[in-house]
């Protein structure tokens, strides 16, 4: 055997490995994020739809959803979205709470933008 035979085994064995350690990383990560963004959207779906009738656990549960997130891996844009889009969906709670009337449409922006960054949290998975 040559050692540029060599040399190309080896540099081929190192691809091999390098997109086997990324794809392990990538499903590691995934393995992470995925049952995160799963809870995330089951509590807000949940508050959501407390809003109107008990606020102050709405606000509870989506503040708890927003701790959820800031233990995700790795943050991003998404998640920073995500969290933002949660403190308004917080504010829109607490108006409520202080008597003011819900503003419904402004609730379903925000849920659909937070669907849309939680997708983004998940990207390739």
């Amino acid at each position: 055997m040559s050692a540029a035979t060599l040399t190309v085994g080896l540099l081929t064995g190192c691809s091999s490995v390098s997109e086997f350690v990324t794809q392990q990383a990538s499903d590691t990560a995934c393995a992470a994020i995925t049952p995160v963004v799963d809870q995330v959207t089951a509590d807000v779906q949940t508050a959501v739809s407390q809003i109107p009738v008990d606020p102050a656990a709405a606000i509870d549960t989506l503040q708890a959803a927003n701790v959820l997130l800031s233990t995700l891996p790795g943050q991003s844009e998404s998640v920073d979205t995500a969290r933002t889009t949660i403190d308004a969906l917080i504010s829109q709670a607490q108006s409520v709470q202080l008597g003011q009337r819900l503003d419904q449409t402004k609730v379903d922006d925000l849920s659909a933008q937070l669907a849309q960054a939680l997708t983004g949290t998940i990207g390739v998975c």
